[in-house]
């Protein structure tokens, strides 16, 4: 029983001179964290035009500068937005012309109130500025039967591509 006590007393004697318990951050000061914004964007971007995307910001106390940066196949494309206190947003970026690649978007929030900086890092790919829309003639096809296709070519926002299709592969 005397080693218990014994015990119990080395423990408490320790936790008095040994306080190593750090202080909880408040996210409510500090606004750089992951808890304080959402970032929105597609995951595949039309080569050749423009690409939305948007941020929420939890932590509105103060303005913010929001900097987009994508990069892809040694070229840097940048878009900057001034964002006032109490509000997220949405930037518009231009995608160059590299289709079937793979690219990095970045996005920088910098709070001039406070000094830090929220960094993301989001990967993305850049597609071809055309969609394909294939439909079959039959709902159902039976193995070794004759299948007949239409391939439709359209542009991103879904206007006719009055280019031919240069290839087309089935399985």
């Amino acid at each position: 029983m005397k080693c218990v006590y014994v015990l119990m007393l080395f423990v408490i004697v320790e936790s008095k001179f040994t306080n190593n318990v750090s202080e909880p951050e408040d996210i409510q000061s500090y606004p750089c964290t992951d808890a304080n914004h959402i970032f929105l964007s597609p995951g595949v971007l039309s080569a050749g035009g423009y690409s939305r995307a948007c941020l929420s910001r939890f932590h509105t106390a103060g303005a913010a500068t929001l900097t987009l940066t994508l990069a892809a196949g040694g070229q840097q494309t940048t878009a900057v937005r001034e964002l006032v206190a109490g509000d997220g947003g949405c930037i518009d970026i231009a995608v160059p012309q590299l289709p079937n690649t793979k690219a990095e978007l970045i996005v920088n929030v910098n709070y001039p109130s406070t000094p830090c900086t929220w960094q993301q890092r989001s990967s993305v790919r850049i597609s071809s500025a055309s969609v394909l829309l294939v439909s079959s003639e039959r709902a159902r096809c039976r193995r070794g039967g004759a299948l007949r296709v239409r391939v439709s070519a359209l542009h991103a926002d879904l206007t006719p591509r009055n280019a031919p299709v240069s290839s087309c592969r089935t399985t």
